[in-house]
């Protein structure tokens, strides 16, 4: 009997561990009687290929699985992610590779959150790393562990986010991913004036939710007068955004819509005549807790184009900084906008 040189010594076990691992990167679970056959073949590598849906967005991923002698077991050590219902000339669609961290799972990007970064978004990730030894420094040993339990490398965990940067791609054909700091995010959500901004439970999944990347609707402005707006955070300008639309539904979604001619986003039609009041003419959104920019303050106006298009400086109290956008929030208070005639405002989310 022919016996199979790449197949796992305790292959129930082996396939548990993938599937885990798999779950945590919020792949569907239908992928199992396929990753259970073309591992049984004895391969010493394969591609398998799970098509996933998320809100709306359709996405292929490739896995690559290699088999480790040594270990006697398969492992996947990387993952291409393509968004397949977007237009070909749409930066979003372009495919992302992702690698995979099997000790600190944690580490790695959900299938969500990497397609929060190809719409743009900001992701926060605690990261934890394998202490590294510096020239001279001795290392510190693990702490003692009982019999039976193995030593674990000192960590280092850090708190940083990620955003795709779309102003060129790298070696591979891809948008790079960069990391940056936002500690003032909190500080910065309480400055909205969120009709629940005293509700604690309430303002936890709002933060939550901008962690992971998602656009948030919340209710803003002063008594009667409440509008609904959609918050994201840009981390590379340490800013929250909000929009008077949910940007990521016009970038899939939006009918008539057109490609920025040197950013690459995608913007909104004209604006008409029925035009509501919290949009411009230009299309660019405005929020309750900006004062309107001056007419001379270059920059300020993204003419309805995604935030990633207006990149100009400015001095704040903090010295030079990136400008915000014209949706962006800045700490300054505005007058709360009027609502259009014979329209009520609800203080329902």
């Amino acid at each position: 009997m022919e016996t199979k040189e790449n197949v796992p010594t305790n292959f129930q076990e082996n396939m548990e561990f993938v599937n885990n691992l798999m779950t945590r990167l919020e792949l569907p679970p239908t992928h199992e009687p396929q990753l259970h056959a073309l591992a049984s073949k004895g391969l010493p590598e394969f591609n398998l290929t799970i098509p996933a849906e998320r809100d709306g967005i359709q996405t292929s991923n490739e896995l690559k699985f290699e088999f480790s002698k040594e270990a006697q077991r398969y492992y996947f050590n990387e993952w291409t992610s393509k968004i397949t219902n977007l237009p070909d000339n749409e930066k979003a669609s372009v495919p992302m590779t992702m690698h995979v961290n099997s000790i600190h799972q944690k580490n790695n990007l959900t299938l969500e959150e990497s397609i929060s970064l190809r719409l743009r978004g900001s992701v926060e990730k605690t990261l934890t790393y394998n202490k590294k030894v510096k020239e001279g420094e001795t290392p510190q040993p693990a702490p003692e562990k009982s019999e039976g339990e193995t030593k674990e490398k000192e960590t280092v965990t850090l708190v940083k986010w990620k955003k795709m940067d779309f102003s060129q791609l790298n070696d591979k054909g891809q948008y790079p991913v960069r990391e940056y700091q936002y500690p003032k995010l909190e500080e910065h959500l309480r400055q909205f004036s969120i009709d629940k901004k005293d509700d604690e439970d309430y303002m936890r999944k709002v933060l939550y939710c901008l962690r992971k990347g998602r656009v948030y609707p919340v209710k803003v402005g002063t008594g009667d007068v409440l509008l609904t707006r959609y918050l994201e955070v840009d981390a590379a300008k340490n800013v929250i955004l909000q929009h008077p639309k949910n940007v990521r539904k016009v970038l899939t979604q939006g009918p008539g819509m057109q490609q920025g001619a040197e950013s690459g986003t995608t913007v909104p039609p004209a604006a008409t005549s029925e035009q509501t009041p919290n949009q411009n003419l230009s299309g660019a959104s405005t929020s309750v807790n900006q004062v309107p920019p001056d007419k001379n303050t270059p920059g300020m106006n993204t003419g309805g184009q995604h935030p990633e298009a207006a990149e100009k400086k400015m001095t704040g109290p903090e010295g030079p900084g990136p400008t915000p956008p014209a949706n962006s929030f800045t700490g300054q208070r505005a007058k709360p906008e009027k609502p259009e005639k014979g329209k009520k405002h609800s203080n329902k989310l």
